[in-house]
């Protein structure tokens, strides 16, 4: 039920009530693939995950500092610790995923990235920390 809270044109577009216990599929739907296209198609779904970015997107601007400032107070956990707090605070509003959800797929993320936070806190920033195909296609778009 909370899924067609987030979504309000969703019910409606799949459903069609039948009595006050029960309905069924709209006639738009002829097979599984056709509730997954309804789904992907529906101008709510695309609102909200644009929200979503826009928030995300708004985060990561905000926070960008804390990176940058990595080499100088060395503190990896200090950046972690700020990131799942501030993230959270961000996400949580936009009512898609729950904070547990959001901190979950963060820490996850930050954890495959923990090697290039400690080198970047130890040593700041290099020129061998940005790839060297990212590198080209600055210099030499084609």
């Amino acid at each position: 039920q909370d899924y067609f809270n987030h979504y309000k044109s969703i019910k409606k577009r799949i459903f069609i009530p039948k009595d006050d216990l029960y309905s069924d599929f709209s006639q738009a739907i002829a097979s599984k693939d056709s509730i997954k296209q309804l789904i992907e198609s529906a101008p709510s779904i695309k609102e909200k995950h644009d929200l979503f970015h826009n928030a995300l997107n708004s985060w990561w601007h905000d926070n960008l500092h804390y990176i940058e400032a990595l080499p100088d107070n060395k503190n990896v956990f200090e950046l972690k610790r700020q990131f799942l707090n501030s993230i959270a605070d961000a996400l949580v509003p936009q009512k898609i995923l729950d904070m547990h959800q959001i901190r979950g797929a963060f820490a996850s993320y930050l954890k495959q990235l923990e090697a290039e936070f400690k080198s970047l806190s130890a040593s700041g920033w290099r020129p061998e920390l940005i790839p060297e195909e990212q590198i080209l296609q600055s210099q030499f778009p084609e």
